[in-house]
């Protein structure tokens, strides 16, 4: 039975789903994508350039929103394909929600009183309450807010593992459902050289790299790996 998703399209992801659906003719072809997506963000740029045009924006002042919008719909898209095809449980959920109400109940840490939720641009899960919530940060450059995601899952283990610290920050957080975090990088500047991003990736339980012409080791994998990761963790 095929699943029903609210794909919301604007001209610039009719842009990149023309791409897709014309290179994504099979599971395999699909899954492979999702290591090219560095690479199809690329090719959108002229056409989303001349449509930000007609539209009188400046794409100078907006292109970095964009094309951080349209890679989180892309491997959003992909990863909903690739279940069309049989490719992934059809039990998954895939959401793109900034404020998806199961974040707002299971991953919310209460700072004093404040509330601290984690930076969400995807989100998978299943409507099995014994599986985890997967919370994936997806940044097109580690520059961008990647330390603002990495601080969240440090303060979510302050509160579950350091009861002086959790007391002296005031930190409430009840354990309801596990929580994962991950994150998704096309790396556009090669930051993942550097040492001092690299070790921001310590923080995450997944760190994908969505292009193919780069080298990967632990704990980054390729893009693609997220399709046998996702079917382990949920027993498929």
């Amino acid at each position: 039975m095929r699943k029903s998703y609210n794909l919301r399209l604007t001209p610039y992801r009719e842009v990149l789903k023309g791409l897709i659906d014309k290179e994504a003719s099979s599971l395999k072809e699909t899954i492979q994508l999702l290591d090219r997506m560095k690479e199809l963000l690329y090719q959108c740029e002229p056409e989303c350039r001349r449509i930000a045009e007609k539209r009188g924006v400046n794409i100078r002042q907006s292109g970095v929103s964009v094309v951080g919008s349209l890679f989180s719909w892309g491997v959003h898209y992909l990863l909903i394909k690739i279940q069309e095809l049989g490719g992934l449980p059809l039990e998954l959920n895939f959401s793109i929600s900034k404020d998806h109400e199961l974040v707002r109940k299971y991953a919310t840490i209460e700072v004093g009183d404040e509330r601290l939720k984690p930076d969400m641009d995807l989100l998978i899960f299943s409507e099995r309450e014994d599986t985890p919530l997967l919370i994936f940060s997806l940044k097109t450059s580690l520059r961008e807010r990647a330390g603002q995601t990495h601080r969240w899952k440090l303060v979510l283990d302050i509160a579950l593992h350091c009861k002086e610290l959790k007391e002296k920050y005031a930190l409430d957080y009840k354990v309801e459902r596990d929580v994962k975090l991950g994150f998704i990088t096309t790396n556009f500047y090669g930051e993942l050289k550097d040492p001092q991003h690299r070790a921001t990736l310590r923080f995450f339980d997944y760190v994908y790299l969505a292009r193919d012409d780069v080298r990967v080791g632990p704990p980054v994998k390729r893009l693609s790996e997220i399709v046998e990761d996702l079917k382990e963790i949920y027993g498929a």
